[in-house]
């Protein structure tokens, strides 16, 4: 009789070993990149902006520049948007404040229009209302005097009517306190402020150093890879990473150019409609759109309160939501999905699928 015995490997497997294996590894990675993942987000942001940027790179060094050339400047012109971008943000941003307590007077009509709609009687205020009054009605034909022996308090001699009992002496009522804290130093603000900003720019720092490495080391990086991985058939794993690398890099492209324009249908049209600070409201659009399912929301919210708060009346306010309730849908169902399909080969399926899980694993 032949004894069956375990086979070796991961957990002393059996004969469904492999799959189990495949199971555990991928719970243990999901695991790694969740309670990892201050390490490995700015590791992936670095490796998307170098998926995105290698298309330009290559584009210089068929132009004759050398590699590490080619990758500094390029890293040099993304540094310079960047720089160019939040200057205008930040310009455009002190203009809005500016101009805030002129459109002071409107907001605050906005405000108290809205206060007397809330506060006018609704339809089931009113049925309330009725409910109440009939049975006041009802309990008016109930009988007025007290049903069995009980005496009317109108006929109640007052000598024999109990003494009233004394007050009870109220007890000392405690004096409230107000806690105020100190007021803040100019130092204890600057910390203050510095500890808000410190997270992002440490973050931002980090996945700069990534970036220039990748860039640098890409190639030596994909033979690593290469070397580790595809040990068994080197041309084939080259052959797939190659593969992988170049949609990557075009859905990427792709994805920037494709929020650029939106940027720029949202600040043409705000512009047109009459919004202030439409060119601020565009690039914030246009980058919110890189945040899957809810950034265009978060980038429309601001520019119909401001529309509203700018108008007399509500029709700029209506005209704002209706661009962003119009050019969303049409960009993420319509154009977006022709774009990337033509551009990467992928399926938009499986793009959603990923979006939905790296957003639950990450935020």
């Amino acid at each position: 009789m032949a004894i069956l015995k375990p086979r070796g490997g991961l957990l002393g497997r059996t004969a469904v070993g492999p799959q189990a294996d495949a199971y555990i590894i991928a719970a243990l990675t999901v695991a790694a990149l969740y309670y990892g993942q201050a390490l490995f987000i700015p590791l992936a942001l670095a490796m998307l902006l170098a998926f995105a940027m290698t298309p330009g790179i290559n584009w210089l060094k068929r132009r004759g520049l050398p590699k590490l050339a080619a990758a500094f400047l390029m890293l040099a012109v993304f540094l310079s948007i960047v720089a160019g971008v939040g200057g205008i943000i930040a310009s455009q941003s002190v203009t809005l404040v500016e101009d805030l307590p002129k459109h002071e007077a409107t907001l605050r009509e906005k405000i108290a229009s809205i206060r007397g709609m809330s506060s006018a009687p609704g339809p089931m205020d009113r049925a309330g209302e009725t409910l109440k009054k009939l049975q006041e009605e009802l309990g008016d034909g109930a009988p007025k005097t007290p049903p069995g022996n009980v005496t009317p308090l109108d006929n109640l001699d007052p000598s024999m009517a109990p003494p009233l009992a004394a007050p009870a002496p109220s007890p000392n009522k405690p004096m409230p306190v107000e806690v105020r804290e100190a007021p803040m130093t100019p130092l204890q603000q600057l910390l203050s402020a510095f500890k808000v900003v410190a997270s992002p720019i440490g973050t931002a720092a980090v996945v700069l150093l990534f970036l220039v490495f990748i860039l640098v080391e890409r190639e030596s990086l994909r033979d690593r890879l290469i070397r580790i991985l595809g040990k068994d058939d080197v041309e084939r794993s080259t052959t797939a990473l190659n593969e992988t690398a170049g949609r990557l890099s075009k859905f990427m492209s792709a994805l920037f150019l494709l929020n650029l324009s939106f940027g720029v249908v949202i600040g043409a049209g705000l512009w047109f409609i009459g919004v202030p600070g439409a060119a601020l409201w565009g690039m914030i659009a246009g980058m919110m759109r890189f945040v899957p399912f809810i950034g265009s929301i978060i980038a429309g919210i601001f520019p119909v309160l401001l529309a509203a708060s700018v108008d007399p009346g509500w029709s700029m306010a209506l005209w704002t939501l209706g661009l962003f309730l119009v050019a969303e849908p049409l960009m993420g169902q319509v154009v977006e999905p022709v774009v990337q399909g033509r551009a990467t080969g992928l399926s938009m399926l499986a793009i959603l699928i990923a979006t939905a899980f790296w957003t639950l694993l990450w935020g």
